[in-house]
């Protein structure tokens, strides 16, 4: 293998594809490693860092290539040099990071590339997206300063884009239970730090769903509007132009609180949800939905699905190893000559291939609103949610596992404080983390900065750190260097939304 500093008199040569690096580093101590691929066994390639992000114009190389690197070149003879494996990656070899102050908010910038041609003048062929690492210490949240260009919440996940970026799409601003639908979008660069307004949706929407199709695009459908009314509107976001078309036909019933689901047909299950907002107190819970529909890709339009055995919103679709989707708990309401508002412990299943619904096995506990956590195996942690009606939707701290093998469900230890809403964050080693959420009723919300750490092998919550800032009904997600991204939603008493975003160190 040639000394990585050959590097700077290769010729290059432009190619459209590029090849995935994903880090896995940022916690002071533990340790910095990497992935880059996939890509064909057996061809070389270089992963550069640099305490710099560029820009470095590959035509210091090649006067003929024209694309350019975020990493400086003053560490090349130090870069990561190997070969792509039978299995299609190149693993970085594992570097203990000590417990050093002095790395706090440091960066460091990360470009690998692949490495083609002859032995003697050799290609650059694909250039990967860059990454950087910033540091901070193992077990905790760290806020920086970055700020949203506005406040939002209940924007249901950053979607990643072109160059590296992840899009806020969408989501409310105001108090929780008043908010102001959004049409903006906001873009997060990692190599800045910063977020920057992004392009304007074509429909303003709040609690609304991001769904990944199987062309890389989003569908972002339903939610409530501009008057806190749910909409039949859908739209399809293109990750690379990050500009949204409006589909071609409305919806079949106005939704928000529904769930979605892609299928391996390439449709997605709409399901459930809240048709009509209007009333007080728990009027709204009346108007949720049995029915279902698909969104088909292949001609832009809606068809009508089966209904579920129940109205439902506030519920989870959970899918399956063997590619069912487990529905489970939710709003909703029985008629005994008026609908009386009820809060489900009742599930049932989806399967793609019958087309239909049948009964699933009840959940010891009501809830909706809840968090998930798939801990592998085909086993899944529920836990909190808003539980009583009868105490106006608290919350509650009973959680439990269902095991698709088995077909049951079995209790866990209690969580330390009851919550609704909070996130999920997996720490690896059969630990997640429970972020945040609301210890408040369904009427009046009150956000939590607490969290706790599930351990799957002894079945037991147990404190985790503060967030730096109460949060409910927030955005939280993996950024490709390791450490996790909460953005957003909802804080103090009274939940209104908030433009600050923070990171957890595992």
């Amino acid at each position: 293998m040639h000394h990585p500093l050959i590097v700077v008199s290769l010729l290059a040569t432009a190619v459209s594809a590029q090849v995935d690096l994903q880090m896995d580093a940022g916690s002071f101590p533990g340790t910095l490693s990497g992935r880059l691929g996939p890509y064909q066994q057996g061809f070389p390639a270089a992963v550069i860092f640099s305490g710099n992000s560029g820009p470095t114009p590959l035509s210091l190389i090649d006067s003929r290539d024209l694309r350019q690197l975020n990493v400086g070149l003053e560490s090349l003879p130090l870069a990561f040099v190997g070969v792509f494996a039978a299995s299609g990656y190149f693993d970085l070899p594992a570097l203990p990071i000590g417990n050093q102050a002095w790395l706090l908010d440091r960066a460091l910038y990360f470009q690998a590339v692949t490495l083609e041609g002859s032995a003697v003048n050799f290609l650059i062929g694909e250039v990967s997206e860059p990454r950087v690492v910033r540091f901070a210490p193992a077990g905790n949240f760290r806020y920086r300063g970055n700020q949203m260009t506005q406040a939002r919440a209940f924007f249901d996940r950053a979607i990643p884009i072109a160059g590296g970026r992840w899009m806020i799409a969408a989501g409310g601003s105001g108090a929780l239970l008043s908010q102001a639908a959004l049409s903006s979008t906001e873009i997060y660069d990692p190599l800045g730090d910063t977020f920057f307004a992004g392009p304007n949706l074509n429909f303003a929407r709040s609690v609304h769903t991001a769904t990944r199709l199987q062309d890389g695009k989003w569908l972002l459908v339903a939610g409530v509007d501009t008057l806190n009314d749910p909409q039949d509107t859908a739209e399809v976001l293109d990750p690379q132009t990050q500009f949204a078309r409006v589909v071609a036909n409305p919806m079949l019933a106005r939704r928000m609180g529904h769930s979605a689901n892609l299928l391996a047909n390439g449709r997605v299950l709409v399901a459930g949800g809240l048709s009509d907002l209007n009333g007080t107190g728990f009027d709204p819970v009346n108007s949720a939905l049995a029915s279902t529909e698909f969104y088909d890709p292949t001609n832009d339009s809606w068809i009508a699905g089966p209904s579920m055995s129940r109205p439902r919103a506030g519920h989870v679709a959970i899918p399956l190893p063997d590619g069912r989707i487990l529905f489970a708990g939710g709003v909703g309401y029985t008629t005994i000559i008026i609908r009386i508002p009820q809060i489900w412990n009742q599930t049932e299943i989806y399967d793609p291939n019958t087309g239909s619904f049948s009964s699933g096995p009840s959940m010891r506990t009501a809830r909706a609103i809840f968090s998930v956590a798939d801990l592998g195996g085909g086993r899944f942690l529920v836990a909190g949610g808003m539980s009583s009606l009868l105490a106006a939707g608290a919350p509650t701290d009973e959680a439990e596992i269902f095991d698709a093998n088995t077909g049951a469900w079995s209790a866990v230890g209690r969580m330390g404080t009851a919550r609704g809403m909070s996130a999920t964050v997996p720490l690896g080693g059969g630990r997640f983390l429970l972020a945040g959420g609301t210890n408040g009723t369904l009427t009046s919300p009150s956000a939590l900065a607490s969290t706790e750490v599930f351990d799957v092998a002894t079945g037991v919550f147990t404190p985790g750190p503060n967030m730096t800032s109460s949060r409910v009904a927030f955005g939280a997600f993996a950024s490709p260097a390791g450490p996790y991204h909460l953005i957003g939603g909802g804080t103090g008493g009274t939940g209104t939304s908030t433009t600050t975003a923070e990171w957890y160190y595992r």
